[in-house]
């Protein structure tokens, strides 16, 4: 079967049309709302010509490593903790606001 980092380097491709690499495996967080488990891994492209799959995903957006804000649900909570691997620590935004 297809281990989990081969399924995350398949996904991205499938869902934004570029091949990413594996960086790291960030840990699992719960996202209550959609009562899922979310598993978080650091990957990387070479690339910003993003090809979206509209079947899988609703919209992209690039933002500088000095802007991002992490938010207070699911994968906020991930670039949290990625942030602070490289050092950086952010105020966490709330959740319901953060989609801006």
């Amino acid at each position: 079967g297809e281990m989990p980092d081969e399924a995350v380097l398949r996904e991205v491709e499938e869902e934004i049309g570029l091949p990413a690499t594996l960086q790291s495996y960030l840990g699992m967080y719960e996202f209550y709302r959609s009562n899922q488990l979310l598993i978080a891994y650091h990957v990387t492209v070479e690339s910003l010509d993003v090809t979206l799959c509209k079947n899988e995903i609703a919209d992209h957006k690039w933002v500088p490593i000095e802007e991002v804000k992490p938010w207070t649900a699911g994968t906020g909570k991930a670039l949290r903790d990625w942030l602070r691997l490289r050092g950086i620590e952010r105020e966490m935004v709330d959740f319901d606001t953060a989609h801006n």
